[in-house]
């Protein structure tokens, strides 16, 4: 029998669902772990990083580009090989644009930005047949009219950072003891008990993966924090097809598709820093939205009594 309460309590989860399906995220919701993420890729590069990924048993993430570093991927066989590769070993594969525009994603119109994301997923799709359901915006930035057209692709997340090693700085060519600081300088103030990082680094810097993550893996396991891929961090499937496992695809794209993008960078413009400047807050933003959730569900259950 249909009831007043039933109908109230249908309506109270279908909100709190809808409320919570899109989300912007700079740490992992639980203590202790540690999400080991790449921007920029794929490069020849990204090759060093995943042995070593594999040799260490850590699996990351990889927030990739449809024309970046090795050109754009419908057209190079070693930047499909690479995504292919992330993919099938457990890694997983998130957007970072379609084109990486060299200032942001916040000069997009909703046209343009759509297309960007609408390219880099139909890419995907057909390489690894999955839609990515996590994104992170170049330069860490992005605007409420950006987060409409984001959520209205399908993610879920929108994921910046809490560690950023700067990595990026001097195109990566700096001594990796730099970049290494500020990993130090975090863990050694942290505790695996109470904090949790999204650890921001880019794969297309040889430098970084020769030099810095292996001692930066080191760093993490001492200070006590377990290596987690970002679905483990924020609790949430990867993929827009939320059946989708990840390791396991075969496919190539066809070199003769024509993928075009509203704004194509050059490697050199790519090196940019991922700084988030004064737009949206993922951690105000998040606090903003748990504080409405659960103020709502108090206001239903308190109604649901009174029934």
């Amino acid at each position: 029998m249909v009831t007043l309460k039933n109908i109230l309590l249908i309506s109270c989860l279908t909100f709190i669902q809808f409320v919570s399906a899109y989300q912007n995220y700079e740490k992992c919701i639980k203590p202790g772990d540690f999400a080991l993420t790449f921007d920029d890729g794929p490069n020849t590069t990204t090759e060093i990083v995943l042995d070593l990924l594999k040799k260490e048993n850590i699996k990351a993430t990889f927030f990739v580009n449809g024309q970046n570093y090795l050109g754009e991927v419908r057209k190079s066989s070693k930047a499909q090989e690479l995504i292919k590769r992330e993919f099938n070993e457990g890694h997983i594969v998130a957007s970072h644009t379609f084109s990486h525009p060299t200032v942001g994603i916040t000069k997009f119109s909703d046209a343009e930005l759509t297309k960007d994301l609408k390219d880099l997923n139909d890419l995907l799709y057909d390489l690894i047949q999955v839609k990515p359901a996590f994104f992170r915006p170049p330069l860490g930035e992005y605007s409420p009219a950006n987060e409409k057209v984001i959520e209205a692709q399908g993610f879920t997340a929108n994921i910046n950072w809490n560690l950023d090693p700067k990595d990026w700085a001097n195109e990566g060519k700096n001594p990796p003891e730099t970049y290494l600081q500020t990993y130090i300088n975090k863990l050694s103030k942290a505790d695996p008990t109470k904090d949790s990082f999204i650890a921001l680094n880019h794969d297309v810097y040889k430098n970084t993966v020769v030099n810095l993550i292996p001692e930066v893996i080191k760093l993490v396991r001492k200070h006590g924090f377990k290596f987690v891929t970002m679905d483990e961090c924020l609790g949430l499937s990867p993929y827009q097809d939320s059946s989708v496992i990840p390791g396991n695809s075969t496919n190539t794209v066809p070199a003769t598709t024509s993928v075009s993008s509203t704004s194509i960078p050059t490697p050199q413009s790519i090196t940019q820093p991922d700084v988030k400047q004064n737009l949206q807050k993922s951690g105000y933003i998040n606090s903003m939205a748990i504080f409405s959730i659960s103020s709502f569900i108090l206001i239903c259950l308190n109604i649901l009594n009174l029934l």
